[in-house]
């Protein structure tokens, strides 16, 4: 029962040391996982998102006109890969030159009103009960004919690529954690190890004084004076585990 403030003072001191260090590698550590939650995501919407304009401009390449009427001349394969490629569902759909309806998801959100003036719009809209990227093209019916421009709509669902961003930031975000954790391990043993000379000096001085002459906890030095050095006044014997009777043996008559 005696021995437990001190081992309670050792261990609020390591635990204190360790407070100190983990407390700004944290902090640290919750920094870079926002800054990469950003990386991930913009690296991750670049890529899908060119992915959605390279479909819309093949789509447009398909664009026919037969008796003064518009569609899309699509292989099948090409069919295929809209409905089930690698990269997830596709959603697609061509609106005429007044707006009216071609080809494709005829209920998939209309794009925003700047569509209309610019040749690529992304947006983003809720689809089927969830949420989808989309990118609308504009295609010309042809070129100096007056005919105007047809509206390529292709989407995706926005889960896939959160996933491929929730993992890119987990690889990201676990070498940085065991960075932190083995920190913060080497801190609590240097600390240990650091604090084992205190205890063999107090197990020292009990058994050969006995406890009354130990203090219940160890004491803590501070400087008294601002900017002093006053730790170079101190003792500093090399093995203070052997007593001068110990020693006596060992020394010459005048020593």
């Amino acid at each position: 029962c005696w021995k437990r403030p001190r081992m309670t003072k050792l261990r609020t001191l390591r635990s204190r040391l360790l407070l100190w260090i983990s407390a700004p590698l944290l902090a640290l550590w919750v920094m870079s996982t926002m800054i990469d939650h950003d990386v991930a995501s913009g690296f991750v919407n670049l890529n899908y998102d060119r992915a959605l304009l390279d479909t819309a401009l093949d789509l447009g390449r398909n664009v026919r006109e037969a008796n003064n009427q518009l569609y899309l001349d699509l292989p099948q394969p090409v069919i295929e890969m809209l409905i089930s490629g690698e990269q997830g569902r596709f959603y697609y759909r061509a609106n005429g030159p007044v707006g009216e309806y071609i080809t494709g998801d005829p209920d998939l959100p209309n794009p925003p009103e700047e569509a209309k003036e610019g040749r690529v719009t992304y947006y983003d809209a809720m689809y089927r009960n969830e949420p989808i990227r989309a990118v609308a093209l504009r295609v010309p019916v042809r070129p100096g004919s007056g005919k105007g421009s047809i509206i390529v709509q292709v989407a995706e669902k926005t889960s896939l690529r959160d996933d491929f961003a929730r993992q890119i930031m987990l690889r990201m975000m676990v070498p940085q954690a065991v960075l932190v954790i083995l920190a913060a391990m080497a801190v609590w043993l240097g600390v240990g190890f650091g604090l084992r000379a205190l205890t063999s000096v107090r197990s020292e001085i009990e058994t050969t004084y006995g406890k009354p002459f130990l203090s219940t906890e160890p004491r803590e030095y501070k400087s008294k004076v601002k900017n002093a050095q006053e730790a170079h006044e101190a003792i500093r014997p090399a093995l203070p585990l052997r007593s001068p009777d110990q020693l006596a043996s060992e020394l010459r008559a005048n020593e």
